[in-house]
């Protein structure tokens, strides 16, 4: 962690301060009109803004903090972690198209191959609309292999898949074979590749009119897409596309940038080509990824289980008096005892809601405070009621031993005053006399 993000995580003690605090209008002004919906990742309080962080480097850190749902426009405004950031995950890849039929200069079905760091895709791709001399809407499906990490190697047959994928099933651990007591070579552990066969919509949204290479024809400025695997149709992943650069006779998009949302992450891409003819066939793109954040309700048990013993020994402990200079140590040592288990309490606040976001921090302080509010304003109305249970003294439940005086007994001597029979309500008690003096 960067030393600069942990002195801001002392400094960002209010989570209702001007991070909270940003006006949606200002943040999306001037950006492109982004119709990607609002899907926050699966949880209590989650929330996200798909209108900022469109593209590389152009995405502050406060930004990114809405769109990955550390921080809502609404409730709950916070939701922990901020601006505890996690690092991003950067990949490369190389694109290829090969156009299989055209209409003049214009592409109406291709083929399209991708090698990344961690997998390679293959599919096809063909229009389904082509109006004004340019596709302005198509469909592609494609099959995605993930590939072994570093170490490992492919196992298995050598699977035939769709669009002349060739491919291994699993991947294994070259050192994990072994040779039993029978002399028999057991080969490694096969874990199983990911396979995805998705299918994508996409849609032209703008275009401009070009004129070049002996023809006229539309070029699309911005188009998005619709993406969903067979397996989960519930997790659709919405791209966006914008070209940036054309080429010199403006006939074609060279470089591109693109977004991805999905519930649990987006990223942000940028694509520029490497080898053209009418159009660009190879490009090469780098992109990166982030997780989308949900509130880690976890921390209301943390600020339940530490903090409601830590404020109820804190209670007892100042509730006894305010001590002065001539009280001895021990009421000074007790007092001190109840400031440093106060300030032990609001630190377990702290860590809640920056670990779980403000509704954690409610539900825990509700948790811990809410007993102790009730005691005391029962205490308060001074009824048969108000009596505060003996175990909220700070011995509980070790009291110290009272050294209590019992009444001794005064026997009277023959020099005690005389009791008068008249006043002890006619009962007749012996009369005492002086010593030295005869009876009568």
């Amino acid at each position: 962690m960067h030393p600069i993000n942990i002195f801001k995580t002392f400094l960002f003690f209010l989570p209702f301060s001007a991070h909270a605090y940003v006006d949606s209008t200002s943040a999306s002004a001037g950006g492109t009109d982004f119709s990607i919906p609002q899907r926050s990742k699966p949880g209590t309080w989650s929330c996200t803004d798909s209108t900022v962080c469109h593209s590389l480097g152009d995405c502050t850190e406060q930004e990114f903090g809405y769109r990955a749902g550390y921080l809502c426009r609404g409730w709950p405004w916070y939701n922990g972690e901020y601006p505890l950031l996690p690092a991003a995950s950067s990949s490369s890849s190389d694109r290829e198209n090969v156009c299989y039929e055209n209409v003049a200069s214009e592409c109406t079905s291709w083929t399209k191959f991708k090698v990344g760091e961690t997998s390679f895709s293959r599919g096809y791709c063909k229009c389904d609309v082509f109006k004004d001399q340019f596709c302005q809407s198509w469909t592609c499906t494609e099959l995605e292999v993930t590939t072994c990490a570093s170490g490992r190697i492919d196992c298995g047959s050598l699977i035939q898949a769709a669009y002349e994928v060739e491919y291994y099933p699993g991947c294994a651990n070259p050192n994990s074979g072994y040779v039993n007591d029978h002399g028999t070579f057991i080969p490694p552990d096969c874990h199983p590749k990911q396979i995805k066969f998705e299918t994508m919509a996409c849609a032209c949204k703008s275009s401009h009119l070009q004129t070049g290479y002996n023809h006229t024809s539309n070029v699309c400025d911005e188009w998005e897409c619709s993406k969903f695997g067979s397996s989960d149709t519930h997790d659709v992943e919405y791209l966006y596309y914008k070209c940036d650069d054309y080429d010199s006779e403006n006939s074609y998009c060279k470089t591109y940038h693109y977004d991805k949302d999905s519930i649990s992450v987006f990223l942000n891409g940028q694509c520029m080509c490497s080898e053209n003819l009418y159009f660009c066939r190879k490009w090469t793109c780098h992109q990166t990824q982030w997780n989308k954040h949900a509130p880690n309700l976890t921390y209301i048990a943390l600020g339940a289980v530490f903090g409601l013993p830590t404020l109820y020994y804190a209670l007892g402990f100042l509730c006894i008096r305010f001590p002065s200079l001539r009280d001895n140590w021990r009421v000074w040592w007790d007092f001190c005892r109840g400031v440093i288990l106060l300030l032990l309490y609001f630190v377990c606040l702290y860590v809640t809601v920056l670990g779980g976001g403000i509704g954690s921090f409610l539900i825990a302080a509700s948790i811990t405070a809410g007993p102790h509010v009730c005691v005391g304003c029962i205490a308060l109305t001074k009824t048969h009621l108000c009596r505060i249970p003996n175990f909220l003294s700070p011995r509980f439940p070790f009291p110290r031993k009272r050294h209590v005086q019992t009444a001794q007994l005064h026997i009277p001597t023959a020099t005690s005053i005389i009791v008068d029979p008249s006043d002890v309500c006619d009962v007749e008690v012996p009369k005492l006399v002086r010593r030295g003096t005869s009876r009568r």
